[in-house]
């Protein structure tokens, strides 16, 4: 493999392990949320832990968003570079393939 794909699998890995830990943190949170809310007979008074679960679920998505986003870019990019290629190779073997013939 060339050395683009080791970085590409790299960055997909990495991305896959961030992404794990803040749905992990963020899976944690609520639970501790919904925890709280039915430990007080159904009335949640501190609200605090409740804003915290929002932000760090809003942080996770956002984070998702773009980091889907950025790898698809690359791929698309890479995927692009590598057909222009093929297409070159192609074009340059129909060359030769007609300069033979003749």
């Amino acid at each position: 493999m060339s050395y683009i794909l080791y970085v590409f699998r790299i960055i997909t890995e990495v991305t896959k392990l961030i992404t794990g830990a803040l749905m992990f943190i963020s899976a944690l949170t609520w639970r501790d949320v919904i925890k709280n809310y039915l430990e007080k007979n159904r009335i949640y008074k501190g609200d605090s832990l409740l804003y915290y679960a929002f932000i760090v679920s809003i942080i996770s998505v956002v984070f998702v968003i773009v980091t889907n986003s950025i790898v698809e870019s690359l791929s698309l990019k890479y995927i692009i570079k590598k057909q222009e290629q093929v297409e070159q190779v192609e074009q340059v073997e129909q060359v030769e393939q007609v300069e033979e013939a003749t």
